[in-house]
C-alpha cells in the first residue's frame, strides 16, 4: 500500500513496557502459544533484530519528536540503522502496536529487567489511520504462530461484513484450494453462515475450528450468551484458555465441575480480563447454571466420532444419495394402520415392548441402531476412541464378525431389511 510507505518513519528499539495492544484486535490471546514462545526463546533467543520479527506500531509525530530529542537522535537515524536501531524512550503503554502481542508477552517473561526491549517499525498515525491500513498491518506482518483455520474464517467474515474487500481477499489467500472449496460451500448455505456469524463475538472459540468439517453446525450461541450475561464486552473477553478450562464441564449437574469453575473464577484463571467483582460473580453464576458447556472444539470432536458411526450405518444400504435417516426410512418394513408393540432394546439381547405406530417404530429403530454403533464402532470400522490420559493409545482392530452379525440381527429385529442386512445374517459366526 502506498499509504503504508508514506507513513513509515523508521525502526527503533523500544522498551516493552512502552508498548500496548489495541483491545479491538481480531486475535485471541493463546496462553499455550506464549508458553511455546518462551521455550523457543530459551533455546534460540528472541532474535529481536531480525526483520521478520519486528512489530508495527503507530506513533504521533509530536511524541516521536519528543522521544528523539530525549534520546539525542535525529529522524535519519531511524531509517539508516536497521542493523543497530537506536533506543527511544516513550511513556509506559503509549505506543500502539498492531501485531506481535504473543511475542511481547513471552518476552516479558523471558528477558531480564534491564534488557526488555523490542525492535519496532514506527508509522505516523497522523490525524487518522484508515481501518483497512490498520488491518493490513495486523494481518500482513509475520507471526510466530500459524493462524488457525478458525481465526482465518473469523477475520474473513468480519472483513466481509464490513465491506473490506482487499483484506477479505488476503484471508482467502491463506487457505489451501481444498479449504477454499469447503468454505465456499459453507458460505453458500445461509443458515450455516448465519449460525457461524452469530459466534463471531467470542474470539476464544475460534482457534479449535477445523475447516475440513464445515458440513454441519450445532449452535452454542445461547449457552455462551448466558455465560457472558449478554454483554459484548464480556463476550470479547472470552479467551481460549477460559474456553479450554470450561468446555464439556457440567457445573449444574456435577459438584466437582462446579468447584472447578468456582476455583477458576476465584483465582482469575477464568476470564482474567474481567476484573469487576460484580461482573465476575455474574459470569460464575451463568457458568454454574449450564448442564454442559459446548465449544467449537467439542463440536468438531463430536463430528469425528459421529463420522465413524455413520460409516457403520451406511453399510446397511447401497445408496450414497440423501441422508442416513432418509435411506433407513426406505428400509423399514413394518407398516400398520393401527398401533402395535414395538421392541425397545434394554441391553444387548434383551428387549421390552411398548405401544406405538409404524412412525414410532421406524424412528425408535433408527435411534437404537445409532446407539449400537456408538457402543461398538471400534469393532466395526478402522477407528479408535480418543486416547485417555495415562493410558496407552488404543490400536485399530480388525472388524469383528460377531459385532457385525449382532448389528444386522438387531436391524432385522427392529423391522429393517436390505440385501446388505441379509448378507451379514448369512455370516452367523
Amino acid at each position: 500500500m502506498r499509504e503504508r510507505h508514506a507513513r513509515f518513519k523508521g525502526t527503533a528499539r523500544l522498551s516493552i513496557t512502552s508498548l500496548r495492544f489495541s483491545e479491538n484486535g481480531v486475535r485471541a490471546i493463546n496462553q499455550r502459544n506464549i508458553d511455546r514462545l518462551v521455550n523457543i526463546y530459551r533455546v534460540r533467543g528472541c532474535l529481536r533484530r531480525e526483520r521478520e520479527h519486528r512489530i508495527p506500531a503507530l506513533i504521533e509525530s509530536s511524541a516521536l519528536a519528543t522521544a528523539l530529542e530525549v534520546s539525542g537522535a535525529v529522524p535519519d537515524t531511524l531509517l539508516g540503522s536497521e542493523d543497530d536501531p537506536p533506543l527511544l524512550v516513550f511513556p509506559e503503554a503509549s505506543v500502539e502496536c498492531l501485531h506481535g502481542q504473543h511475542r511481547i508477552l513471552a518476552a516479558s517473561r523471558y528477558l531480564e529487567d534491564n534488557n526488555r526491549w523490542w525492535v519496532v517499525d514506527l508509522y505516523d498515525q497522523g490525524r487518522s489511520l484508515v481501518i483497512a491500513l490498520r488491518q493490513y498491518f495486523r494481518d500482513g506482518y509475520a507471526d510466530y504462530e500459524q493462524t488457525s483455520d478458525g481465526e482465518i474464517f473469523r477475520k474473513l467474515r468480519l472483513y466481509s461484513r464490513s465491506g473490506q474487500v482487499e483484506l477479505e481477499r488476503n484471508m482467502w489467500c491463506q487457505l489451501s484450494p481444498s479449504k477454499q472449496r469447503d468454505l465456499k460451500q459453507l458460505l453458500a448455505n445461509e443458515p450455516l453462515r448465519t449460525a457461524f456469524d452469530n459466534l463471531l463475538d467470542w474470539p476464544g472459540l475460534w482457534p479449535s475450528m477445523k475447516l475440513g468439517t464445515f458440513h454441519r453446525l450445532l449452535t452454542m450461541r445461547y449457552v455462551w450468551r448466558r455465560i457472558c450475561v449478554d454483554r459484548p464486552d464480556i463476550m470479547a473477553s472470552t479467551d481460549s484458555k477460559t474456553v479450554d478450562l470450561v468446555q464439556l464441564r457440567a457445573p449444574c449437574a456435577s459438584k466437582v465441575d462446579r468447584n472447578h469453575i468456582e476455583l477458576g473464577m476465584d483465582s482469575m484463571l477464568l476470564y482474567p480480563a474481567v476484573i469487576n467483582i460484580q461482573d465476575r460473580y455474574s459470569i460464575r453464576e451463568g457458568i454454574c447454571q449450564m448442564r454442559q458447556i459446548p465449544s467449537l472444539f467439542t463440536f468438531f470432536e463430536d463430528l469425528i466420532y459421529l463420522e465413524c458411526c455413520s460409516k457403520a450405518l451406511r453399510s446397511l444400504f447401497d445408496s450414497s444419495q440423501g441422508t442416513i435417516h432418509e435411506s433407513m426410512s426406505q428400509l423399514y418394513t413394518r407398516h400398520s394402520a393401527t398401533d402395535c408393540l414395538l421392541p425397545i432394546q434394554l441391553q444387548d439381547g434383551t428387549f421390552r415392548e411398548c405401544a406405538g405406530n409404524d412412525i414410532d417404530g421406524q424412528e425408535f429403530g433408527y435411534q437404537q441402531l445409532w446407539l449400537y454403533v456408538m457402543r461398538h464402532f471400534p469393532e466395526m470400522v478402522p477407528a479408535t476412541p480418543r486416547k485417555e490420559n495415562g493410558i496407552p493409545k488404543p490400536k485399530v482392530k480388525e472388524p469383528d464378525s460377531r459385532t457385525w452379525y449382532g448389528f444386522a440381527a438387531l436391524a432385522q429385529h427392529l423391522g429393517f431389511a436390505s440385501e446388505q442386512i441379509a448378507a451379514l445374517l448369512i455370516t452367523d459366526p
